[in-house]
């Protein structure tokens, strides 16, 4: 009779080491498969009586999912927070991730260009966004003065250059007309010349036309032109 209750007992004794073999090897799988949801960061796993969320590289916690942390970001692995990138310095768009680490891609933003770092193009150029290279406008045609950068495309602002005005088109003020730079009108010039001249260029851009004397007279110094076969030869400056 004994033999046969120490043999029933050996059964129960297996059946619950069995049992909790089973039971052990169920949490050792339960906790691989949280380790790897760890690695990978798109899972909770759970362990005691809490949840907790781990996210992966370059994924941080959003309102309890693990969510991408977007250009210009990076999360190192389990951290579940981000951190803005600063590897590109000033005056840069970033264009990835940084892929755990503070490594984000970048170029230049609108209208700077790469010249060692990035710098503003000046006027009269542009650069679209993230291009690092720098592209003269010509969007305002000939004998124009521009004014500002382009705004990423070949739309700078601009005005006509000196002596030249607006009609239509920038053309040349002529002779005797001067106008200042990026004005756009042109003005006579009535800067004092000799009785016997007349005025030979535009101004420059002020009120300072260039005079030459009137065929048969003659220039003496800055301030007459003289005929000897007239009386009024040296009549000096009007």
């Amino acid at each position: 009779m004994k033999d046969i209750m120490l043999k029933q007992q050996m059964r129960k004794n297996k059946k619950g080491i069995i049992l909790k073999i089973s039971l052990l090897g169920g949490l050792l799988a339960f906790f691989a498969l949280s380790e790897v949801s760890q690695v990978f960061g798109t899972a909770p796993y759970n362990r005691g009586a809490f949840v907790r969320l781990i996210c992966g590289i370059d994924k941080y916690n959003v309102s309890g999912a693990c969510t991408a942390v977007g250009n210009g970001y990076y999360a190192p692995n389990a951290t579940n927070t981000r951190t803005a990138c600063t590897n590109g310095g000033s005056n840069v768009t970033y264009t990835s991730s940084g892929g755990g680490a503070n490594s984000c891609s970048w170029g230049c933003i609108l209208d700077y260009y790469l010249n060692g770092t990035c710098v503003a193009v000046g006027n009269g150029y542009y650069s679209p966004d993230a291009n690092n290279s720098r592209t003269a406008c010509t969007n305002g045609g000939s004998n124009v003065t521009y004014t500002s950068s382009g705004g990423g495309i070949n739309n700078c602002s601009w005005g006509c250059a000196t002596d030249y005005y607006l009609s239509g088109t920038c053309i040349a003020v002529g002779n005797g007309y001067y106008s200042p730079n990026i004005d756009n009108s042109r003005y006579t010039c009535t800067n004092a010349k000799p009785t016997y001249s007349y005025y030979s260029g535009s101004g420059g851009g002020v009120d300072n036309c260039p005079n030459t004397c009137n065929t048969g007279y003659y220039p003496e110094g800055t301030c007459n032109c003289w005929n000897n076969l007239s009386p009024e030869w040296r009549n000096g400056c009007l």
